[in-house]
């Protein structure tokens, strides 16, 4: 197995994981083989992505987060403000960030 160092900063790249992950990454594993695709991210890649795993993982001691596509599944990605308000409306999720607006649906209040 090949222990080098590997840039992956666009999530291009399946790696196999270990024990550990799968029982702490369901989420961003792949169901079939348990692999993921993660975005190993330097700060000089993206500032202030960077800046808040750092902040989240001086938080909850987790250094990662869950990075996911903004889609309902069979569709394309939202690429627009229309886009991203119709997914928000027909899906479960609670609050929509867009820029420095939070949105909060009234039943997650």
């Amino acid at each position: 197995m090949f222990r080098g160092r590997v840039e992956s900063p666009c999530m291009t790249i399946g790696f196999e994981t270990t024990e550990l992950a799968r029982e702490h990454l369901k989420g961003a594993l792949h169901p079939y083989d348990f692999t993921a695709r993660p975005q190993i991210l330097k700060q000089s890649d993206n500032r202030s992505y960077y800046n808040l795993i750092k902040a989240f993982e001086k938080k909850t001691g987790i250094g990662g987060l869950l990075n996911t596509s903004f889609n309902l599944h069979g569709e394309a990605i939202v690429h627009s403000l229309d886009d991203a308000l119709y997914v928000f409306e027909e899906t479960q999720l609670d609050f929509l960030q867009l820029g420095n607006n939070l949105i909060i649906k009234k039943e997650s209040l």
